[in-house]
């Protein structure tokens, strides 16, 4: 989730709540400057997360998007919404 927030409101906060909700068990990582969301640990970029990612969700300002989606590719992430 780059954007993540725990910011109430916040779309980034959406999408995590959502995915828990819906019974999601797969692990997802808080991309933003913030160093704790919701009890995980929080990477600065995808490219700092270990290992493989299926899919990028974006939650940022349309400004920001065009750099995270480069390192989204260079991640080698298969997917981005």
């Amino acid at each position: 989730m780059i954007g993540a927030s725990a910011e109430n409101g916040k779309i980034g906060q959406f999408g995590h709540e959502e995915s828990d909700q819906r019974g999601y068990k797969g692990e997802i990582y808080p991309i933003h400057r913030a160093p704790i969301y919701h009890g995980q640990k929080v990477y600065k970029s995808v490219k700092d997360v270990p290992g493989d990612i299926d899919v990028a969700v974006f939650a940022i300002p349309a400004k920001f998007v065009a750099q995270a989606l480069i390192e989204v590719g260079e991640k080698k992430i298969a997917g981005a919404i």
